[in-house]
């Protein structure tokens, strides 16, 4: 068995999300909404980060760049953080509320959502022209309250704001600002690297409604009814969810930001971090689990010490669904935390244990596990707090074990904190959904492939993540010939294959399970591939 070390935190955090916008920026960036989404999924290598330059009370897509040096300040924190690949941005909220009113006609709205998409395209491509690679992630925002707030007194400081839209009702507001969202979602659908999350009645989702609404309706409901999203358009969100302990019409306090920016992480910033080729999960509960040197147990994957007994975690992939024709580049392992006993063992040395087929003498779990060794075994690099329960922890494979994937069959991982005191494990979901269970992220060398494919960057995919239909073009029709578009899953199985005449199409996506799949197109022997999203 090979035996090799890493530090547990092998790499130096970089800043890769640049937040700016709004006050809603501003807000959620001070309360470290995102480091905390950031840590809670097991990227505590990777950092978003703003400035007081860029993230501003009152800015609207209208105005935002109307200050000369604000581009420059851009500039400035790009150069400063030059590993910046996402650009989280919340723009539109105070053109609302500055510009509607509720005896709006439906083609007056329809004229002032348009002037803010037109408004909030500007103001991207002024980013892009700093940084032309940039994805842009557009966070919209969640239903206000003023009516629970801003309507109980002329004193408040919203109410001058809430009398200037015609002091409109929840029902009234909400519809205003499901439109905006509307407008933000078809526009996404067709802007190149730039994605929306939905998060209307998040609050209402999260919290409920429970005490009696103090107006019409008058109405409780509990937390996880509503639809999400959406929610019910006839409720502002709660005031439980309102910053200055429910008194703020528009702005959400810091529990309930961190819980808004964790949707975008569970929406898309889970995904997109992963940046994964392949994924597999450890579905089959029964093959994962914990052992000692007298026992077996499924019900979950725990680590560290019962007693003054070791326990090792097992987890099983089967590996046999990667592609077995090209070579593998990087891997990680995610799980999810179920439990903590004793103090938190991040910060302690996790030793990983791979075997290409199964430890013991058969792919169940069984006691000779314990004592039988590995092909390879390693001090992981772990990333993630882990500091509460449903966090996740990233495993990074070493390069050295990568070759003892097995292609053609099973992969068993066996989990060590040998370093752990007395009644000191972590227990890890053995979960079958496809939400928590273990999973093992593979991303391909392509380089090694006799097929080349090179991703370009001139493929433009619409929507993008897709749901019903993809929609494919190459600007400027270089493509004059029939061309072959092959959508493949991250298995490397291709799940569409067809022809086309000209330099656009479009591939039906309904019925395919959601995940990463990659588009590639063929003119002779020139082969590009762009990778696509799909969410069903």
């Amino acid at each position: 068995m090979l035996t090799f070390r890493c530090a547990a935190q092998c790499n130096t955090p970089e800043t890769k999300i640049m937040v700016l916008g709004d006050s809603w920026a501003f807000f959620s960036w001070t309360n470290n909404s995102y480091n905390e989404n950031l840590d809670r999924f097991g990227f505590t290598d990777i950092r978003a980060n703003s400035s007081i330059d860029i993230s501003i009370n009152g800015a609207r897509a209208e105005n935002y760049f109307s200050d000369p040096d604000r581009k420059q300040k851009i500039a400035d924190f790009l150069a400063a953080n030059p590993e910046i690949e996402y650009c989280h941005i919340s723009l539109g909220g105070n053109d609302v509320l500055g510009e509607w009113n509720k005896n709006m006609t439906t083609p007056q709205l329809d004229s002032l959502l348009g002037v803010i998409v037109y408004n909030l395209r500007r103001d991207i491509d002024t980013v892009l022209s700093l940084k032309p690679d940039l994805k842009f992630i557009i966070s919209g925002y969640d239903y206000p309250n003023f009516v629970e707030t801003a309507a109980l007194s002329s004193l408040h400081p919203y109410y001058g704001q809430w009398t200037d839209m015609g002091q409109p009702d929840a029902l009234e507001i909400n519809t205003a600002l499901a439109r905006l969202t509307q407008s933000y979602t078809d526009s996404a659908a067709v802007w190149s690297n730039v994605y929306f999350v939905n998060n209307n009645g998040l609050m209402q989702w999260t919290y409920g409604q429970t005490t009696p609404l103090i107006i019409p309706p008058y109405a409780t409901y509990p937390a996880h009814y509503v639809p999400l999203p959406g929610g019910d358009l006839n409720y502002p969100s709660p005031r439980t969810a309102m910053a200055l302990s429910g008194t703020d019409s528009f702005h959400l306090g810091d529990d309930s930001f961190e819980c808004f920016i964790k949707r975008h992480f569970e929406e898309f910033y889970w995904v997109s971090l992963r940046d994964f080729d392949a994924s597999i999960g450890a579905a089959d509960t029964s093959l994962n689990g914990n052992i000692t040197s007298t026992s077996t147990n499924s019900a979950s994957i725990k680590t560290g010490k019962v007693d003054i007994d070791e326990v090792q975690g097992i987890i099983t992939f089967n590996t046999s669904l990667l592609n077995q024709a090209l070579d593998i580049e990087s891997a990680s392992i995610f799980l999810n935390r179920q439990n903590l006993s004793g103090g938190n063992l991040a910060s302690q040395d996790l030793t990983i244990e791979i075997k290409s087929g199964y430890f013991g003498a058969n792919l169940q779990l069984e006691n000779d596990d314990y004592i039988s060794s590995g092909d390879a075994s390693a001090i992981a690099c772990t990333y993630g707090t882990v500091e509460k329960n449903d966090y996740w922890i990233r495993i990074d494979l070493p390069g050295s074990m990568l070759p003892f994937i097995n292609k053609t069959g099973y992969t068993q991982f066996k989990l060590k904190y040998s370093g752990a005191g007395t009644n000191n494990y972590f227990e890890f979901k053995n979960s079958g959904d496809s939400i928590n269970q273990p999973f093992l992220d593979v991303n391909y060398d392509f380089s090694t492939s006799e097929n080349e494919i090179i991703p370009q960057a001139d493929i433009l995919i619409y929507p993008n993540p897709a749901e019903e239909q993809i929609n494919f073009s190459l600007p400027g029709s270089k493509y004059k010939r029939i061309i072959s578009a092959e959508l493949i899953n991250c298995t490397g199985k291709t799940v569409f294959k067809g022809d086309y005449v000209s330099s656009k199409g479009s591939i039906s996506a309904a019925g395919l399970p959601s995940g990463i799949y990659y588009l590639v197109i063929t003119e002779g022997n020139k082969r590009e591939s762009s990778k696509i999203i799909i969410s069903n």
